[in-house]
């Protein structure tokens, strides 16, 4: 794809949610369409950890719980950033998948759900997961590519 192709690209909003890509290409080409944010979870083995790199990474309010709820709560909020659509960068999250599979699914169901969220709002919230060997079951981040 050209620069100037990567310029035009636009997100469909009503598709907001949680995406895999084999890298970071399609990340690049949002810059400057979406508000790209970045997750590291490289490391994380724990939910108590998960929650404090999303609220290092994110800049949480100092209400953030570190909890389920108030993660989807910030996920749903974002007032103390502009008001702009999203996407959230998230990589090196095989470790955290592989020392606690369930609260991995349950991260990816607060992932989908503030997706809706933002959906209904007209406000898109893209999250890209990178997965270079595509083992995740959700949907690849060229589905939500419109150039």
């Amino acid at each position: 794809m050209s620069m100037a192709g990567e310029r035009d690209l636009r997100f469909d909003t009503r598709l907001s949610g949680v995406f895999r890509t084999p890298s970071v290409a399609p990340v690049r080409a949002a810059e400057g369409v979406l508000e790209v944010l970045r997750v590291p979870l490289g490391g994380v083995a724990a939910r108590e950890e998960l929650f404090e790199r999303f609220r290092d990474s994110l800049g949480f309010p100092d209400w953030f719980g570190a909890n389920w709820d108030a993660l989807e709560d910030c996920l749903d909020d974002f007032s103390w950033r502009d008001d702009r659509s999203r996407l959230l960068v998230i990589d090196g999250w095989e470790a955290f998948a592989n020392a606690a599979p369930e609260d991995f699914a349950t991260l990816l169901e607060v992932l989908r759900a503030s997706g809706e969220f933002w959906a209904g709002q007209s406000r898109g919230f893209f999250v890209a997961m990178i997965d270079p060997h595509g083992v995740l079951d959700v949907p690849d981040l060229g589905l939500a590519l419109h150039p």
